[in-house]
C-alpha cells in the first residue's frame, strides 16, 4: 500500500491525539458586557477544541488516556456513522489589545492588535473507513469498503495583526464597520484529498484490490518548528454592524444590532520545498511469503516491504504549496430583553475550505448581577451535530476579568453517544 495511503489511515488514527482552529461563535470569544465603555482593553485567550459529527467523547478518550478500544466503544460509534463524517481538533491562544480613539464619527472609534499560534486539524472520512480502520477488512469479505471524498487537512501557523472600526451614521442609527489585515507565518502543512477511493476483499481472503486515485501535499521536512518558516501569507477580516436605536447604558451598546462578518479570507504560501504527490493506483495484494512464523523479523524480507511500497508511491514534485485558510460567514442578530436583564443573540455561520455543516445558535446573556455574566447556548451543526454551551465571566476586581466557557457542556454529560469537548479561557483588564 502506498506511504500517502498508510499516512491517512494512520492520521485518521493518531489524529485523536494530536492538538488542532476554533469554534469560538461571535467574534471569536464570548461575550463580556462592562458597565461601561472602556477607553483600554487588553486580554490573554486560550482555547482548545474537539468536535465530531460522529466520534463519541468515550472514543476520543480512550484514545488520549491511552486505553483499549473495545468493542462497545466501536459500538458506539457505529450508529452515529454518515456516509461522510467530519471532526475538528484545534488550539489556539494568544494576546488582544483594543483601544477606545475617539467620540463621534470624524475618527476611527477603536483601534486593535493582536497575536495568535493557530493550529487545527479537520477530518473527513467515510463510515466504511472508520469500519476498515478499525475492525478490519474481514466484514468486507465479497464487497469494497470506499473512502471516496475522504481528506484530511493539518496547519499550524502563527498570526499578527490589527485593524480598525469606524462608527458611520446611517438612517438615523449607526452603522458599525470594522476591517483588520493579519500577517501569516506557516510553520507546518499536510494535506490528503482522495477522489475515487475503494478496498475489495476477496470472498476468501485471498487478494485485495486497492483502487484509487489522491493527492498528498506537504510543506518542507524536518523543519516544523515553532521558529521556522516555511510559508508566509495574508489574511483579512471584516465586520458589519448596524445599531439600531439608542446606545443602552450596557459598555455602550445599542438595544438590537444586526451584524456580519467574514473572517480568515486569505491564504498562506508555503515555499517551494514543500512537495506534493499525485497519483492513480490499482494495485492488488496477495500476501508476504514468511519463511519461518517463529521468526518473522528475520523471515520477511525488508527488501520485498520497500519493493511493494516504493512501486506504487509517486515521485515528490517539489513546488510552492498553497493553504486556503477555513473562510467563515457569520450573521447575526442581538436584542437586549431588559425587563430580564439578557441579551438574546441568534445566529447562523458556514466555514469554507474546510468539512464544515451549517451551524445555527442561540444564545442569552444575564448581566443583572454587577460582578458575572452567564451564557448558555444551543448549537446546532457545524463540525457537530447538537451541543450545548455555557459562558461565565467574573469581574475579579474594578479592572480584571476572568472569562471560561465550554460550548459541548452535552458532549460532557453524555460522553458515549455525544461529541464535543473543549474550552475557551480568557483573563482580561480593562483601564
Amino acid at each position: 500500500m502506498s506511504k500517502s495511503i498508510v499516512l491517512f489511515l494512520s492520521l485518521l488514527y493518531l489524529s485523536f491525539n494530536v492538538y488542532s482552529q476554533t469554534n469560538r461563535l461571535l467574534t471569536e470569544h464570548p461575550e463580556i458586557i462592562f458597565d461601561e465603555e472602556p477607553s483600554y482593553y487588553l486580554g490573554t485567550e486560550f482555547n482548545y477544541d474537539f468536535n465530531s459529527n460522529s466520534i463519541t467523547n468515550n472514543f476520543l478518550n480512550t484514545i488520549f488516556y491511552g486505553g483499549f478500544i473495545d468493542n462497545s466503544i466501536k459500538d458506539e460509534v457505529t450508529p452515529r456513522l454518515r456516509k461522510m463524517n467530519r471532526a475538528l481538533f484545534s488550539l489556539n491562544y494568544g494576546m488582544v489589545f483594543r483601544q477606545k480613539l475617539a467620540e463621534g464619527f470624524d475618527w476611527p472609534r477603536y483601534a486593535y492588535l493582536y497575536t495568535k499560534n493557530r493550529a487545527q486539524i479537520s477530518i473527513g472520512f467515510t463510515d466504511d473507513l472508520f469500519e476498515l480502520s478499525f475492525r478490519g477488512n474481514s466484514q468486507f469479505a465479497g464487497d469494497s469498503a470506499i473512502f471516496s471524498g475522504s481528506n484530511l487537512q493539518y496547519s499550524q501557523f502563527q498570526q499578527i495583526g490589527g485593524g480598525f472600526e469606524h462608527h458611520y451614521p446611517f438612517k438615523g442609527n449607526t452603522l458599525a464597520v470594522s476591517a483588520g489585515i493579519s500577517i501569516l507565518k506557516g510553520q507546518q502543512y499536510r494535506s490528503f484529498a482522495v477522489g475515487h477511493g475503494s478496498v475489495f476483499t476477496e470472498i476468501d481472503g485471498q487478494y485485495i484490490d486497492l483502487i484509487t486515485d489522491y493527492q498528498f501535499k506537504s510543506s518542507r521536512e524536518g523543519r516544523s518548528d515553532y521558529r521556522d518558516q516555511n510559508g508566509m501569507g495574508t489574511s483579512l477580516d471584516l465586520l458589519v454592524k448596524y445599531n439600531i436605536g439608542e446606545s443602552n447604558n450596557i459598555g455602550g451598546m445599542s438595544d438590537k444590532v444586526l451584524g456580519m462578518e467574514l473572517i480568515d479570507l486569505g491564504l498562506i504560501n508555503f515555499n517551494n520545498r514543500s512537495y506534493t504527490m499525485t497519483d492513480t493506483l490499482d494495485y492488488t495484494f496477495e500476501g508476504l511469503e514468511i519463511l519461518n512464523v517463529f521468526d518473522v523479523d528475520n523471515t520477511l524480507s525488508q527488501q520485498t516491504v520497500d519493493s511493494i511500497i516504493n512501486s506504487i508511491t509517486p515521485d515528490k514534485e517539489y513546488k510552492n504549496v498553497i493553504y486556503y485558510l477555513p473562510t467563515r460567514i457569520h450573521i447575526f442578530y442581538q436584542q437586549e430583553l431588559e425587563q430580564i436583564q439578557t441579551r438574546l443573540a441568534i445566529g447562523g455561520q458556514y466555514r469554507f475550505n474546510t468539512n464544515f455543516a451549517p451551524l445555527l445558535y442561540l444564545r442569552g446573556t444575564y448581566h443583572g448581577l454587577s460582578y458575572l455574566t452567564v451564557s448558555p447556548m444551543l448549537i446546532f451543526g457545524g463540525y457537530g451535530n447538537f451541543n450545548i454551551g455555557l459562558s461565565s465571566t467574573i469581574k475579579l476586581n474594578r479592572y480584571i476579568y476572568l472569562t471560561v466557557s465550554s460550548d459541548y457542556i452535552y458532549g460532557y454529560l453524555s460522553p458515549s453517544s455525544a461529541s464535543g469537548q473543549g474550552v475557551f479561557a480568557s483573563l482580561s483588564t480593562i483601564f
